[in-house]
C-alpha cells in the first residue's frame, strides 16, 4: 500500500465521510460492538461527534443532554461519561457535563466542575477520521488527543471508533501519533495490544 501524506488523506475522509452509504446502519453496528466493552466500566470519557465526519456514539450514554436525530437510537449505559473540552490553554480537558456550550470549532463542549484525567478514566472513546493498520489515529490535524493521551500506559483503554471504509487508511504515523488499543468498526474490532 501506497502511503499518502496526512493532509491528502485528511482531504480525501473529508470529502468522502459526508456521502457515506448506509451511515445509520453502520453506526448502530459499531455501537452494537462498542457496548459490551462498557460493561464493569463507572468512567468513560467519550465525545460528540461532528456527526458528518465521525461515528455517533450519544446513543451510549444514559442521559443523553444535546438534541438527537429522529431515529436516534439510544443503547443506555449508566457510567459517569466525561468529555472534552478545549482549555484556555489549548489542551484538552475531560469534563463531566451540567450543561453545554458550542466550543472554538463549533462543536458541543462540556459546562461543569468535574473533571478526569485520562488516566483515571476506565475506558476512553476516541474519534477519528480513520486509523492507520497499526492503531495510530488520524484526526483533523489539531494534535488535541495526541497530547493528551500520550501516555503509552493508557492504550489499553483507548477505543478508536470509525467505519471500516476507512480502516486502514493508508498514512504513515508520526511518532506522536495516538496508537490505540482497539478500533472498532462495523464489520470487527481490531486490537494493538502487545
Amino acid at each position: 500500500m501506497n502511503l499518502l501524506e496526512k493532509k491528502d488523506v485528511r482531504a480525501r475522509l473529508k470529502a468522502h465521510l459526508p456521502k457515506l452509504a448506509d451511515r445509520e446502519e453502520s453506526e448502530i453496528k459499531i455501537l452494537n460492538r462498542i457496548y459490551p466493552l462498557l460493561k464493569g466500566n463507572e468512567k468513560i470519557i467519550t465525545y460528540v461527534a461532528d456527526q458528518t465526519l465521525e461515528v455517533d456514539v450519544l446513543p451510549l450514554v444514559a442521559s443523553c443532554p444535546l438534541p438527537r436525530p429522529a431515529a436516534f437510537w439510544e443503547f443506555h449505559h449508566s457510567a459517569k461519561w466525561f468529555f472534552p473540552k478545549i482549555s484556555d490553554s489549548d489542551e484538552l480537558v475531560f469534563i463531566r457535563p451540567i450543561s453545554w456550550e458550542k466550543g472554538k470549532f463549533g462543536i458541543w463542549e462540556p459546562v461543569g466542575d468535574d473533571i478526569i484525567t485520562p488516566s483515571q478514566a476506565d475506558l476512553i472513546l476516541i474519534p477519528g477520521l480513520g486509523y492507520a493498520a497499526n492503531g495510530a489515529r488520524l484526526g483533523r490535524g489539531g494534535g488535541y488527543y495526541d497530547r493528551a493521551l500520550r501516555e503509552k500506559d493508557l492504550r489499553a483503554k483507548t477505543v478508536g471508533i470509525t467505519f471500516s471504509k476507512f480502516f486502514p487508511v493508508p498514512v504513515q504515523p508520526e511518532e506522536h501519533d495516538v496508537i490505540v488499543g482497539k478500533v472498532i468498526t462495523e464489520v470487527g474490532i481490531h486490537t494493538f495490544l502487545d
